[in-house]
């Protein structure tokens, strides 16, 4: 579909239908390299590890923040305040992965940690997203726990963890991570030849 009279276009409209997120807890981080990130099927770095379910109330959501500008005492000076960007879901699964990315901590043989904060380590971080009309964002960089807010234990209700992560900019990039946004697939058909019925 092109755009209409009005200039607008329902296929470039993003509408989410599904996706996931992905963390690199141990081991050295690695990156998608900025060539295979649009790549059908993407295969992710060794040692990345998807967090599991999401809730459909707490599918990921954009944010940031920006500091304040300072102001010079001649008019019309101004410096803009750092910026910063965040993701945050919630994690409907409480599994081993969902404790020790929230945590830390990995649980012993008994399933026991010993809390004493939320995790402040850094690590590899990847979300992608696929819409209706095909498109699939993905997103790659190194991320913190800026906060985990565990959900209201109410009776038939699936409690989730809401954890909000810091993108962390990334100075050899020159930004928070990289994004593919990719186009959906062009199907290419072969024109054939009608019979004649000879």
């Amino acid at each position: 579909m092109t755009a209409d009279a009005e200039g607008n276009d329902l296929s470039k409209v993003l509408i989410p239908i599904t996706g996931f997120v992905a963390v690199q807890l141990t081991g050295t981080p690695t990156y998608v390299d900025p060539d295979k990130g649009a790549a059908d099927p993407l295969v992710l770095p060794e040692g990345y590890v998807k967090v599991g379910l999401i809730k459909t109330d707490g599918a990921p959501q954009d944010g940031g923040d920006k500091g304040d500008d300072i102001d010079f005492w001649q008019d019309g000076y101004k410096l803009g305040g750092d910026r910063t960007r965040t993701l945050q879901i919630t994690a409907a699964e409480f599994n081993e992965l969902i404790i020790q990315l929230t945590t830390g901590k990995t649980p012993d043989k008994n399933g026991m940690i010993i809390v004493d904060g939320d995790n402040d380590a850094t690590f590899p971080l990847f979300q992608a997203v696929k819409y209706k009309n095909g498109y699939t964002r993905r997103r790659n960089g190194l991320a913190r726990i800026q906060t985990v807010e565990p959900d209201q234990e109410t009776r038939g209700e699936n409690p989730g963890n809401a954890i909000t992560f810091d993108w962390i900019r990334n100075e050899e990039w020159g930004g928070f991570y990289r994004q593919w946004l990719i186009p959906p697939k062009t199907t290419t058909t072969t024109p054939t030849t009608p019979s004649t019925g000879k």
